[in-house]
């Protein structure tokens, strides 16, 4: 008998092409910090965000669309900023929305009632430059 053997699977591997080991560009700095996407844009963004896959909304509207600093956006929030944060300069779009906001995916089992956690308003902060989505947050009031 004469049986070749099987292929080695570290023979293999040195048959790969190269790999490109160029850097992808930096996402996390807009191409112009300066710039701002717009109430409008900022709005609807907004809006889609907290209609969409995480959150069941029924009559959401935009109270406000106000341009800070993302330092001044975490001061309206729950979570407090570290001094370090390579954002505390950014410039931000924090758009306030009322409405009822309903967590979507929450288990239940047959027969047992489970609570729906319920917001009344929305706060999403988006970085101006490019409407960058950097936090969601939602409070009973």
């Amino acid at each position: 008998m004469n049986a070749e053997p099987a292929p080695n699977p570290e023979d293999i591997k040195g048959q790969l092409p190269p790999v490109n080991n160029d850097p992808l560009p930096d996402f996390s700095v807009p191409a112009n910090p300066n710039a701002d996407i717009g109430e409008q844009v900022a709005a609807e963004k907004a809006l889609k965000i907290v209609i969409g896959k995480r959150f069941n909304a029924s009559n959401s509207k935009v109270i406000k669309s106000s341009l800070m600093s993302y330092k001044e956006a975490c001061q309206l929030g729950p979570e407090p900023l570290r001094e370090d944060d390579p954002l505390i300069n950014t410039r931000v779009r924090v758009v306030e929305i009322s409405g009822t906001f309903r967590v979507r995916g929450r288990p239940s089992r047959q027969g047992v009632p489970t609570s729906t956690l319920t917001y009344t308003k929305g706060c999403v902060v988006l970085r101006a430059a490019d409407g960058f989505l950097l936090s969601v947050s939602l409070l009973k009031e």
